[in-house]
Order: structure tokens, then sequence, then C-alpha cells
């Protein structure tokens, strides 16, 4: 399962549960992945310019 998957299943509108059945895996394993990418992007800091 790759976590990226998941972030764009559920982005695109997933119930956790269709997740998880969509990739046969426990929804423990869905809520796993969104601690490790919340982990992942803790400290990164995103900054948008904007022209006007």
């Amino acid at each position: 399962m790759a976590v990226d998957d998941v972030l764009d299943m559920l982005a695109a509108g997933w119930s956790l549960q269709e997740v998880a059945e969509d990739l046969d895996v426990p929804e423990e394993a869905i809520y796993e992945a969104l601690r490790f990418a919340s982990e992942a992007v803790r400290r990164v800091t995103v900054v948008v310019e904007t022209s006007g």
C-alpha cells in the first residue's frame, strides 16, 4: 500500500472504509498511513506567492 495512494483516494472523497476495502487492508492501516504522512510533512513549510 502506498501512502500517496491513500492520500489521493481520501482527497478524492473516498471514505476511510472504501479505501481500506479497495486496498484490501484493515482500517488501522489507513490510520497508520495518515500518521506517517503527518510526520513526513510536520516540518515542511509551504510559501505561496500571489501576484497582483
